[in-house]
């Protein structure tokens, strides 16, 4: 590989995590492909990747366009500073996985502890905590609490809690920490890497204070959870899910971190030998207006407590 891109990249990954800043690597054979492609020729993005002459070179985009550039290694972190200055700028989310350079894949990635017996899937992402404690032990010394948001990046609920609460947010930082590499684990179909998935898990869930431990889950906790530290409190986004039958012969959700969810209930009510009646449709009826009314109201409850949990603490 390129010693000039190495050396620029270790300096690169020192200031990141110092500034907790975004800045995105593109590998050398990925930006020819994007450059040769014809999209780059002519139309409505045309020229957003120019020629460059080597590497490592870096590129400055503002609302779509390309604004800057600087072509030319980086031999000090004051000459990055001064490089960079004026042209990044604070974001109010910053990932707390950690990011290491990987012989396997020669490009930086999330650190990955699973060996490729443990965890068969290419794709999956680490799941180290250093920068997590780090981050956790450094809060002690600081007045604001630390909010960090546990997630999975395959969870539609995941998406859904930051599509409709948090790109709306801007008040303070929030801290994701990535899950990708436990949750494939734990739901792995050889039993010995679910077994051994599941118990990783559940050791984090203890560690890092995740306390919304669900029967129906192993008795273990679920995503997406936010907690803030010290304090330790959660918050826990579309915490609801299977259902019982109340003794009014209504239904509600049997699981969820709010009390205000949990009493929540359909008008429709099943009969009382619905099991015993294979045509009685009186369970569907009900069940659908759980998934859609009461859900909805559940959804929207539970907004407002992730809502009430960051103003809180903040």
């Amino acid at each position: 590989g390129c010693h000039y891109c190495y050396d620029t990249k270790q300096i690169l990954k020192q200031y990141i995590k110092a500034n907790e800043t975004i800045i995105y690597e593109v590998d050398r054979s990925v930006y020819a492909s994007a450059y040769d492609e014809k999209t780059n020729q002519e139309g409505k993005y045309a020229f957003l990747y120019p020629r460059l002459e080597g590497f490592p070179g870096f590129l400055f985009y503002q609302s779509g366009k390309l604004v800057d550039s600087y072509l030319n290694s980086i031999s000090t972190e004051d000459d990055l500073t001064y490089m960079l200055k004026d042209k990044v700028y604070q974001t109010n989310r910053y990932c707390l996985n950690d990011v290491e350079f990987s012989v396997r894949e020669d490009s930086y990635s999330f650190v990955s502890t699973e060996t490729d017996e443990i965890c068969k899937s290419e794709i999956a992402l680490g799941f180290t905590t250093a920068e997590l404690k780090d981050k956790i032990e450094k809060q002690k010394t600081e007045d604001k609490p630390l909010n960090v948001l546990y997630t999975w990046r395959r969870c539609k609920d995941c998406k859904e809690l930051k599509e409709t609460v948090l790109n709306s947010y801007t008040e303070n930082k929030i801290y994701y920490y990535e899950v990708d590499g436990m949750y494939q684990m734990k739901r792995d179909e050889d039993e010995n890497i679910k077994e051994e998935g599941l118990k990783i898990w559940k050791d984090f869930n203890t560690e890092f204070s995740l306390s919304y431990l669900i029967e129906d889950n192993n008795n273990s906790a679920i995503v997406p959870t936010f907690v803030s530290y010290p304090s330790k409190e959660n918050a826990v986004f579309k915490s609801f899910y299977s259902y019982k039958v109340n003794e009014d012969l209504s239904l509600s959700f049997k699981n969820s971190f709010y009390q205000e969810v949990k009493d929540l209930k359909t008008e429709k009510k099943v009969n009382r030998d619905y099991l015993e009646n294979e045509q009685d449709r009186s369970l569907k009826e009900a069940l659908d207006e759980l998934n859609s009314t009461v859900n909805y109201k559940a959804t929207t409850i539970e907004k407002e407590k992730v809502l009430s949990f960051l103003n809180r603490n903040n």
